[in-house]
């Protein structure tokens, strides 16, 4: 997986305070993600699986220097205040609507979850994708 524009680069130590901030341990492949591309926009960047098809516009910063928003300052915002997912689940990504892609941290697949706020009437708004994060990265194609 490619990423471009990205952020500041971050630590271990820095990975440990965000933890320590939000109360859990990052899975494996989110702490790599981090470490390798803190930030950026995928290429590719369009996911077509099962009935889901939407782009990953970007990957959310851990920390960022260049002002943009935060996987911390959206957990904040989505699971301390609206309580959208579960408390252990981090947003680390955004498709083009503005709806938001979680791992789940207790596993350390760390199994992908997306947020649809559009869903119909009587579906579920956060949608179990059924892929780890390294399987969510590897289903995404570039456009037709």
């Amino acid at each position: 997986m490619d990423f471009s524009n990205l952020d500041k680069n971050i630590s271990e130590a820095e990975i440990e305070r965000a933890e320590k901030d939000v109360g859990f341990s990052f899975p494996p492949p989110l702490r790599s993600l981090f470490l390798n591309s803190n930030g950026g926009v995928p290429d590719p960047y369009v996911l077509n699986h099962h009935k889901i098809v939407t782009t990953v516009s970007e990957t959310l910063p851990l920390y960022s220097d260049q002002g943009f928003g935060t996987a911390l300052d959206s957990y904040s915002r989505l699971i301390s205040e609206q309580k959208i997912a579960p408390p252990f689940y981090l947003p680390f990504a955004v498709d083009s609507g503005g709806d938001y892609f979680f791992v789940d941290c207790t596993e350390s697949s760390a199994p992908v979850s997306f947020y649809r706020s559009d869903c119909a009437s009587g579906e579920p708004p956060l949608i179990d994708l059924g892929l780890g994060l390294e399987a969510f990265w590897d289903s995404l194609v570039s456009p037709d």
